[in-house]
């Protein structure tokens, strides 16, 4: 499997802006029949980290060439990441 990654990270002043990500992935799969699948994709993930325990992530990825018939024409995927032993000392 391959891939190409391209990593950009934009900040202005003390208030970090979201981060953002480009990547493209080509793999293959091998099998019976066919005995070959390739899948190629781009994508693109923004995260924002507006506090250090806490992270907001949202992704999307399209495929570069569709292999099955059921394959999506695009993947999305978020989640929140909560840290809590970022927050500070415990109290006592």
């Amino acid at each position: 499997m391959k891939s190409g990654p391209f990593n950009q990270v934009v900040h202005t002043g003390s208030r970090p802006l979201p981060e953002q990500d480009a990547a493209g992935d080509g793999g293959a799969v091998y099998s019976t029949f066919p005995a070959v699948v390739e899948l190629n994709s781009v994508g693109v993930v923004a995260s924002w980290t507006p506090t250090p325990p806490l992270t907001f992530e949202a992704s999307c990825a399209v495929p570069l060439k569709f292999a099955i018939s059921t394959q999506p024409h695009y993947e999305a995927y978020g989640r929140f990441i909560f840290r809590p032993l970022l927050l500070g000392p415990l109290p006592g």
